[in-house]
């Protein structure tokens, strides 16, 4: 939600300073907006906009770092019980199966799972609540125009479903 849309008001209100007053509902109401120079507001904003990309980026460290480190658990917990089942097998077994299975088994079939399953999984995770919280912004910033879009678009899914995909099976 904080990304490039933040340079907007930073780069309109460089030229022209009247031009924060459209943006005024990001301000709150104890802030005068003519108390402060040009140069201040400048100043200013160059500092939340820092601030605001430095969090956001620190919050995405933490997050990947706590994905990554959760998948990768979780792909050490799948290779330890099935060594463990590995190791409660017979000799019989062994001999019937070939060991590159076993060993493709704890590698590359445990690595698949983790990037192909869980790391997508935590993708979406974080979509959805990126998602969420453009709603949110939205509904707090105009809701009937919000509401009035998203009962749009969801009639233009329910008719695309209906008319498209319906037709291709």
């Amino acid at each position: 939600m904080i990304g490039l849309g933040l340079i907007l008001p930073l780069v309109s209100t460089m030229f022209d300073k009247n031009k924060l007053k459209e943006f005024e509902f990001f301000i709150p109401d104890f802030i005068d907006l003519d108390k402060y120079s040009h140069n201040e507001y400048i100043y200013s904003l160059l500092l939340i906009i820092f601030i605001l990309f430095s969090a956001k980026n620190i919050l995405l460290f933490f997050q990947n770092y706590f994905v990554a480190r959760y998948t990768a658990g979780i792909g050490l917990f799948i290779q330890k019980n099935l060594i463990k089942k590995y190791l409660n097998r017979s000799l019989h077994y062994f001999n019937s199966i070939n060991s590159t299975i076993m060993i493709r088994n704890l590698t590359t079939e445990v690595s698949v799972l983790v990037s192909g399953v869980l790391v997508p999984f935590f993708s979406i995770i974080t979509e959805v609540f990126i998602v969420v919280g453009i709603f949110l912004v939205l509904i707090i910033y105009n809701p009937k125009l919000t509401l009035l879009l998203l009962f749009m678009v969801s009639i233009v899914v329910v008719l695309f479903k209906f008319f498209f995909i319906e037709k291709l099976r």
